[in-house]
C-alpha cells in the first residue's frame, strides 16, 4: 500500500516588462519566457506551461528568479519566493486569465511512501509539514493591482 500527502503551492506569473493591464497568451508568447529545465528524461520532448516560442532554459529556480527580476523575460514562480518583489514593485503580476485568475494558480505536490515500512524521522517531518500545509487555506497576496 502507498500513502500520499498533499501540498498546494500558489504560483504567480510575473514580469517587469508588462504593464498592469490584462495580457493575452499571444502577448506573452511574443516575449522571452524563462523556464526551468528538467535534467531527467521523464519530460523529454514535452513542455509544460511553455507559451513562448522563445525560451531560456535554466537549471534552478534561483536563476529563473534572478533573470526575471532583471527584466530578461517572464515566468511563473511560487508566491513565497516573490512576495517581497511584488510588494516592492520589482515584479508585477501578469493578469493573464488563460493562466488563472490574476495569473495565479495552485500546484499540487505529493509525498508517497510504502505502507509496509515506517517513514524515518526526516520523512515524518516532511509529511507533517505537507499535511499541515494541505489543511491550511492557501495564502493570497491580494488582488491584482
Amino acid at each position: 500500500m502507498l500513502f500520499l500527502s498533499l501540498l498546494y503551492q500558489q504560483v504567480i506569473d510575473v514580469s517587469v516588462r508588462f504593464g498592469k493591464a490584462a495580457v493575452t497568451v499571444a502577448d506573452m508568447a511574443g516575449h522571452l519566457q524563462i523556464v526551468i529545465s528538467d535534467p531527467t528524461t521523464w519530460s523529454e520532448g514535452s513542455d509544460y506551461g511553455v507559451l513562448s516560442p522563445e525560451t531560456w532554459r535554466v537549471q534552478s529556480q534561483a536563476a529563473k528568479h534572478a533573470l526575471i527580476v532583471e527584466g530578461v523575460g517572464w515566468g511563473r514562480l511560487p508566491l513565497w519566493l516573490i512576495e517581497a518583489d511584488l510588494a516592492a514593485g520589482r515584479l508585477v503580476r501578469l493578469d493573464a486569465p488563460a493562466l488563472g485568475a490574476g495569473g495565479e494558480s495552485m500546484l499540487t505536490a505529493y509525498l508517497a511512501h510504502r505502507g509496509d515500512y515506517a517513514p524515518g524521522p526526516a520523512a515524518r517531518i516532511i509529511s507533517d509539514v505537507l499535511r499541515s500545509a494541505a489543511t491550511s487555506p492557501p495564502r493570497r497576496s491580494g488582488p491584482v493591482p
